[in-house]
C-alpha cells in the first residue's frame, strides 16, 4: 500500500493544475510561507524536488503521515476556525458565516 494509494491520478493532476495557475497567478512569487516546523517530511521533499509531479514519496507509515498531516494542517488555520469534529476532521467558521480573512495563508513561493 502505498502513501497516496487513495488520491486518484486525475484529481491530484487537477489540484496541481489549480496550485500551477496559483503560482502563476501571484507571479511566481517567494513569499514567507507559513511555518515548516510541523509539515509533514514527504511535503518538504516534494517542494525539495521542485514540486515535481511525477514525484511520490516512499511507501511508509500512511497512519503517521496522516497524524503528521493533520498536525500540520492545523498549525495553518487561522484562529477564527474551529476544529469541529476529530472523526471527519471537520473545521468551522467561529462566530458565524460573515466573510473571514484568508490572506495570511494566500502565498505563493
Amino acid at each position: 500500500m502505498t502513501m497516496f494509494s487513495s488520491i486518484k491520478v486525475s484529481a491530484f493532476s487537477r489540484l496541481l493544475c489549480k496550485y500551477i495557475v496559483f503560482e502563476h497567478d501571484k507571479n511566481y512569487a517567494n513569499e514567507k510561507l507559513p511555518s515548516a516546523k510541523t509539515r509533514p517530511g514527504a511535503v518538504g521533499d516534494w517542494i525539495a524536488r521542485a514540486r515535481n509531479t511525477d514525484w511520490r514519496p516512499p511507501a511508509k507509515d500512511e497512519n503517521l503521515y496522516r497524524q503528521q498531516f493533520k498536525t500540520w494542517y492545523t498549525a495553518l488555520q487561522p484562529e477564527w476556525r474551529e476544529f469541529e469534529d476529530s472523526e471527519e476532521y471537520r473545521w468551522i467558521r467561529a462566530g458565524g458565516e460573515e466573510k473571514q480573512d484568508w490572506s495570511d495563508l494566500s502565498r505563493s513561493g
